[in-house]
């Protein structure tokens, strides 16, 4: 029994399964080297493959995140949004946004509208794990018969997606991306969602603290593109990131949270399953039992099987990311 081991054999599977080209090397950091010093024993292959599981939980955890699960949602629409679809540059859109708002509405997989880069777990975001913003293109139709993605276009429709709701708001139609990518680090985001829901943003808003210098939208970019996190003086208050933040390696600070949570429960399940391990084993005859743990892609959930001779496989517990 190994959930460790499991968790990275069933993890590779699945990103293999995305994607048989993909760099599984590149999702894990070597373990650093100030990690091994000279009074420190060498490091196990168990905890080896310890440091690989966690960075692999990390891994999936944004992969979801970056993915929006087809459910009914409601939507609210930005009075900025209303006002651009009835200016001849926008125009053109209304009919694009008004299937994206159906779409959501009746849970539709709105999915192929979202970046290339969302199905590539060895990218990150900076615009969401910053600030929990999605960017979906406004093509009218699939590039091609055999794809899942929409037409890209230079416009992106900026969409607040905050965390554990059924809500989605339309924020911003962009201007082209191209070679810009400044647009995604727009302070204007930010203070439409507090022109027109205020409330959204409240419970981030750090009272007490007056900035020095409110940044540029062109000084954010070039800060985020080295993985330095930021802080929003919007409308006269300083707002935190609803998404949290990022981290030096340019993943996302709520991530990291979330999988360290994960293995501490990965952690304490095997200790309990070993404990009913060494209650089971016979002294006379060399039969136990046994526990596995199983990824569920579709629940993005782990189970814990168990494995008892004469005795079908049962599930004992869940654990959902």
């Amino acid at each position: 029994m190994d959930f460790y081991a499991d968790i990275v054999s069933e993890l590779e599977m699945f990103f293999h399964s995305i994607n048989s080209m993909i760099n599984l090397e590149k999702l894990v950091p070597p373990i650093p080297n100030s990690l091994f010093g000279t009074d420190s024993p060498p490091w196990t292959k168990r905890r080896q493959m310890q440091h690989r599981a966690s960075f692999l939980i990390e891994r999936v955890i944004a992969f979801r995140r970056r993915h929006i699960v087809p459910c009914k949602r409601e939507v609210f629409v930005s009075n900025e949004i209303k006002c651009k679809l009835s200016c001849d540059e926008f125009l053109r859109f209304t009919p694009i946004v008004e299937e994206i708002i159906s779409d959501f509405r009746n849970g539709n997989d709105i999915n192929g509208r979202l970046s290339e880069q969302a199905d590539n777990p060895e990218t990150n975001d900076a615009m969401l794990w910053e600030w929990n913003l999605y960017h979906l293109h406004l093509g009218k139709g699939k590039k091609n018969a055999n794809s899942k993605l929409y037409q890209r276009t230079g416009h992106l429709l900026i969409v607040y997606m905050p965390e554990d709701t059924l809500s989605v708001y339309l924020i911003d139609i962009s201007e082209k991306h191209k070679n810009n990518n400044v647009v995604f680090s727009r302070k204007r985001y930010l203070e439409i969602i507090d022109n027109n829901w205020p409330e959204l943003l409240s419970e981030y808003e750090m009272h007490g603290i007056t900035p020095e210098h409110s940044l540029t939208d062109e000084e954010r970019a070039a800060l985020r593109s080295h993985h330095g996190n930021t802080f929003n003086h919007i409308n006269g208050k300083m707002i935190g990131n609803p998404g949290i933040g990022i981290t030096s390696a340019g993943s996302s600070v709520l991530h990291i949270m979330q999988a360290d949570y994960f293995m501490n429960i990965i952690d304490q399940l095997e200790k309990q399953c070993r404990e009913l391990q060494k209650e089971y084993v016979p002294r006379q005859i060399p039969e136990y039992n046994n526990y596995k743990l199983k990824f569920d892609k579709d629940e993005w959930r782990f189970y814990v099987v168990e494995y008892t001779p004469r005795k079908s496989p049962t599930v004992v517990s869940t654990i959902p990311l």
